[in-house]
């Protein structure tokens, strides 16, 4: 399925190690672009944030591309983090799922796909567990609009 997508996606139980790693945070944002086939056209920007309360401590990043950005922000304490991925271009949803999913250590997440053309929401949902064998996400818990 490819379509000019905005994909908002939330990373539930993710391994907090690797939520709270700069340099992979960066590496994320530095190679995950050209493995979606989108051109990065900034160097990443990730920086941690130290709030008051732990539970809001975490790191964001942020990257541009040609065909729009991808944006994170991870909450270690959590174990959660929230992606973003704009595109004023096609690409592969799932793989940008995936790519998230093995980089952060999450088998969980929540989903929401919104088509670019007519802003409309083309699918979301929830994801209990991702099927290893196949690399697909589709077939589990998914609730379509």
């Amino acid at each position: 399925m490819k379509q000019p997508w905005h994909l908002t996606l939330e990373l539930i139980d993710a391994d907090p190690v690797l939520l709270a790693d700069l340099e992979r945070t960066y590496s994320f944002l530095l190679e995950g672009p050209k493995q979606i086939d989108m051109t990065r056209i900034s160097i990443p920007y990730v920086f941690p944030y130290t709030a008051e309360d732990p539970l809001e401590s975490g790191v964001t990043g942020f990257v541009v591309l040609a065909e729009s950005h991808i944006s994170i922000h991870s909450y270690q304490n959590k174990g959660t983090s929230y992606l973003d991925c704009f595109s004023c271009r096609v690409f592969e949803p799932e793989n940008f799922i995936k790519l998230a999913k093995e980089t952060f250590g999450s088998l969980r997440y929540k989903f929401c796909l919104i088509d670019r053309n007519s802003q409309t929401i083309i699918d979301k949902g929830e994801v209990m567990c991702y099927n290893e064998e196949t690399g697909n996400m589709r077939g589990f818990i998914r609730h379509t609009c």
